[in-house]
């Protein structure tokens, strides 16, 4: 098939089945997310061909987490986030 790997659909993970997790903890009251990845390309040139490649040089990763109003924990960790003077960070994985 040309080098090409095909994925099964058994991999795909399905909004229904799929686990948050903020810092950590398991956020069992989410009920949207969306990740998103841009990348900054650069045009590189090389001898002995014409047509114009590209390289990644930087990454941009955007999203967004809708959680329902179950507890504070958001307010209080970004508050604390807030008042030691740190930027605004959270490592969120997807399972």
């Amino acid at each position: 098939m040309n080098g090409v790997k095909k994925t099964s659909g058994n991999r795909i993970m399905s909004g229904t089945w799929g686990e948050v997790w903020l810092d950590g903890d398991y956020v069992a009251e989410c009920y949207g997310l969306q990740a998103k990845s841009s990348f900054t390309k650069e045009e590189v040139y090389l001898c002995g061909q014409m047509a114009v490649d590209q390289k990644i040089t930087g990454i941009k990763n955007t999203g967004s987490l809708k959680l329902h109003k179950v507890n504070s924990r958001m307010a209080i960790v970004i508050g604390n986030q807030i008042k030691k003077g740190y930027s605004i960070y959270n490592n969120i994985q997807v399972r």
